[in-house]
């Protein structure tokens, strides 16, 4: 049927077109016409009246080629079925319009965005880099104080002496009791250290990381920062231990000196006694390991023996023209000295 149709000449097909139409435009006529068993020799008369009121001569093949394409529904749009492809066809179709919208759309929100990153999220991102970076610093910080406090264990355990060379045996006792002190603390700092040094913490935390990994550093960093804290004071008492133990050496000697030589200049018995007072109160401060007593004792000594030393000259003049003072007048300023009955000598 398509090839006789193709056949045909334009203007008969144009008239046939033209028949499908006008009898789709007569709903009536044609619901009427369909249900009558002569239905296709009415609807040709009916479509001869039509188109001879219009001056217009139809062919009957024209109008039996019209009634079949009528039937066979030839010339009648049928939209094609929804797809995906008919989807895009007509989002392609209709950019135009859609096109300048999603556009505009587009450029608000990246708009809306940027002020949003420049307000709200750069600023944030910022301070969060700033955390991450102070954070790594204590890190490394905590971590120099731990090669510091493991350089002063190794240097004193070889300054602790194990023996009380030069040391007067009636300080033997107190010699082997700061000599138990400072080894009790530096092993006490020692293991501190390494308890430390075995709690990992890598400087290397990011900004946009912070969030999620900063808590958890900062625990375990103060975790690390009161072990450090520990070990530096038995690192301390080491130190105040081995400090004694020197002045074991040293001290007993130099108060010896201080009392014998504030001895030799006192002139009465109570500056003596006193003197004798205060070495045995800085023997005593030695035995007990108190550094700071034993030291207090010997500078106060040493100072009994400079006020002994001193020497004052009194003389009191008391005679007939003999005055125990100098009448001075100032050069620059006479007068109030001008009339005055006084005469020097």
């Amino acid at each position: 049927m398509e090839e006789e149709i193709e056949k045909q000449p334009l203007d008969e097909v144009m008239l046939a077109m033209d028949v499908v139409d006008t009898m789709r435009h007569q709903e009536m006529l044609v619901e009427r016409e369909l249900h009558a068993e002569d239905r296709d020799r009415k609807m040709m008369e009916r479509l001869r009246e039509i188109y001879a009121s219009q001056g217009i001569d139809v062919p009957d093949h024209v109008l039996e080629e019209g009634v079949a394409a009528l039937k066979e529904e030839r010339f009648l749009y049928k939209p094609p079925s929804r797809s995906i492809g008919a989807g895009l066809a007509r989002l392609y179709i209709g950019r135009g319009k859609w096109g300048k919208r999603l556009g505009a759309a587009a450029l608000a929100l990246s708009l809306l965005w940027g002020g949003f990153h420049m307000v709200m999220v750069a600023p944030a991102e910022r301070r969060l880099a700033k955390q991450a970076k102070a954070l790594n610093a204590e890190i490394r910080g905590a971590e120099d104080r731990i090669d510091s406090l493991e350089q002063d264990v190794a240097r004193l355990q070889a300054a602790l002496p194990s023996k009380p060379s030069g040391i007067p045996k009636s300080l033997a006792e107190t010699f082997a009791a700061q000599r138990k002190i400072g080894e009790q603390a530096l092993a006490g700092a020692r293991e501190l250290t390494v308890s430390a040094r075995n709690l990992v913490l890598k400087p290397d935390i990011k900004g946009k990381d912070y969030k999620t990994e900063g808590p958890s550093a900062q625990n375990r960093l103060k975790e690390k920062e009161e072990l450090i804290a520990a070990a530096a004071d038995q690192v301390k008492r080491t130190e105040g231990a081995l400090a004694t133990i020197l002045a074991l050496g040293h001290l007993p000697a130099q108060l010896a000196a201080q009392r014998d030589a504030a001895i030799a200049v006192a002139k009465v018995d109570s500056a003596r006694k006193r003197t004798r007072e205060e070495y045995d109160s800085g023997m005593a401060a030695l035995r007990a390991g108190d550094l700071d007593g034993a030291t207090a004792a010997a500078e106060s000594l040493k100072a009994m023996r400079e006020a002994l030393e001193r020497e004052y000259e009194i003389r009191v003049v008391s005679r007939p023209k003999e005055y125990s003072g100098v009448w001075r007048v100032p050069e620059a300023n006479p007068k109030p000295f001008q009339g005055s009955s006084f005469r020097g000598p």
